[in-house]
């Protein structure tokens, strides 16, 4: 009884405590299910036995559901202790991310035992620098990023193999162990992503209960985030570097940095950061980007000793995959489709060839767009800095020009990249973010994010290529005159539905 007292004492002390409590019931929810399968303990059992082909034994993801369950329930009981008044506005956005993150874990739990054929093209690079083959030499060639995600599966292996602890002395099961970590550190990147999108939400000076509502819809309502984590996917590794890019680039530019150079070694895609960071100056942000990426770079390849992983990588990556499928919504894919409609006909492959010069041709004017955006940005920004209180102006100014060229930036990658897939789609969650509320929510907004976020996969040309319209559509509707009406607004208040600027 006196633990549960200290318990309860504890959201009404210092902070610290309460994230410290929350930190070590994490790591124990993590390690508890490996520890209890590893020595069969007599009173849990496992739905799957891992006999089936393609299936692990789902004891230990199960108890990682279990465990998990107890961690969130906790968490939502001593955030809501810590509420003075307890009302509807204080006790919805506690409980509403409780059971969205439990519905996502549901899904988790029930697909953790099964390996993705996405997550085997992982699993097999990281088995073939064990013994030191070429990861990027499978039949087909499945992995196509960047060796660092492929070296911590394998040295997850070691551990599981090398640990006191675990000591799997079993392949089948020691690879079960890499799945797992895998999947937990996927469920746990689902979490923070939430919490970064309610507070990207609350920076915008969107109140905590309808800031819960609509980063709850984004996530429940969310097919690419679905794809995700079916396909174990590390497309949440991504979002989360540019959420934590994008928040924490004002206070802690480093930082920033750092987590932009982490991204940046799963797959490129958040090195896009740097061309707002540099044209704006963002040294410190830019300096963090360097020095992470360089300090990741010595320690995986042996302090500057062994470049084969890299060479082999950058040999691959020079013949990217043609994105032939109608559910890779990208304009290389949308031009080579349609190069393929008269190509049936004229039976001639100069149509083709034409195509990556296309693309180049079409990728400049995507540019030269954004470009313009930057510029008229970096122009209202002066005007926007103008007429806002002094004690005000070094944030929400600063939030309508920083937020506006990182999410820009985020919707650029996906337009100029040569392959998106329906799951890389979920790191647009923060331009429909942007684009629902600085555009008020008005219809252009959610047709944007129902194209992008609610409608399944199908291959039916050109209607496969939805994603890319929704957007586009999210793309142009906030350009900076379209969204500066919405911060001079709320430099003066004149919203009920939004709250004082939370950054």
């Amino acid at each position: 009884m006196k633990i549960i007292a200290d318990i309860q004492k504890l959201p009404h002390e210092q902070p610290t405590k309460v994230w410290l409590l929350c930190s070590l019931s994490l790591l124990a929810a993590l390690i508890l299910p490996l520890l209890i399968w590893r020595f069969k303990l007599p009173i849990v059992q496992a739905t799957y036995d891992g006999s089936a082909p393609g299936t692990l034994e789902s004891q230990p993801f199960e108890l990682f559901g279990f465990f998990m369950t107890l961690v969130l329930v906790v968490m939502a009981w001593l955030q809501t202790a810590r509420q003075n008044k307890k009302t509807w506005a204080t006790i919805v956005p506690i409980v509403l991310p409780l059971l969205v993150c439990l519905n996502l874990l549901f899904i988790q739990v029930e697909t953790f035992h099964t390996r993705s054929s996405d997550y085997m093209c992982y699993e097999n690079a990281a088995r073939a620098i064990l013994i030191d083959a070429n990861p990027y030499k499978g039949i087909p060639p499945c992995y196509l990023y960047p060796p660092l995600l492929a070296q911590v599966l394998a040295a997850f292996h070691e551990t599981a193999v090398s640990n006191p602890m675990l000591a799997f002395t079993n392949e089948r099961q020691a690879w079960t162990v890499v799945t797992y970590f895998y999947q937990c550190g996927q469920f746990l990147q689902v979490v923070l992503a939430y919490y970064l999108m309610l507070l990207l939400a609350q920076n915008l000076r969107i109140k905590p209960l309808p800031a819960s509502l609509l980063v709850s819809g984004l996530f429940l309502f969310n097919y690419p985030l679905i794809r995700t984590l079916t396909f174990d996917q590390v497309n949440l590794w991504l979002l989360n570097s540019f959420l934590l890019g994008i928040v924490l680039l004002k206070r802690y530019p480093a930082l920033s940095g750092l987590a932009v150079a982490l991204g940046a070694h799963l797959k490129l895609y958040t090195l896009i950061l740097l061309l707002p960071w540099g044209l704006t100056k963002r040294w410190r942000a830019i300096l963090g980007v360097m020095v992470g990426f360089i300090a990741i770079l010595l320690i995986q390849t042996h302090w500057g000793q062994s470049w084969s992983l890299w060479q082999q990588f950058l040999a691959y990556f020079r013949s990217p995959e043609k994105p032939s499928n109608y559910r890779n919504n990208g304009i290389w894919s949308l031009i080579f489709n349609l190069a393929k409609i008269p190509g049936r006909f004229l039976n001639t492959e100069a149509l083709f060839n034409l195509v990556p010069i296309l693309v180049v041709g079409m990728n400049l004017l995507i540019l030269v767009w954004f470009v313009f955006r930057f510029i008229e940005r970096e122009r209202l920004y002066t005007e926007l800095s103008a007429v806002i209180k002094n004690r005000e102006r070094h944030s929400w100014s600063y939030i309508f020009k920083f937020y506006g060229h990182s999410i820009d930036a985020i919707a650029l990658s996906l337009l100029i990249s040569p392959s998106v897939w329906e799951h890389h789609y979920v790191i647009a969650l923060p331009v429909a973010l942007w684009a629902l509320v600085t555009r008020r929510f008005n219809v252009s907004a959610f047709v944007g994010t129902f194209l992008v976020f609610c409608v399944p996969t199908f291959e039916v040309f050109p209607l496969s290529f939805h994603r890319l319209i929704g957007l586009l559509i999210l793309t142009c509707i906030t350009a900076p005159s379209a969204v500066q009406g919405y911060f001079f607004d709320q430099s003066v208040g004149n919203s009920s539905f939004t709250g004082s600027n939370s950054y």
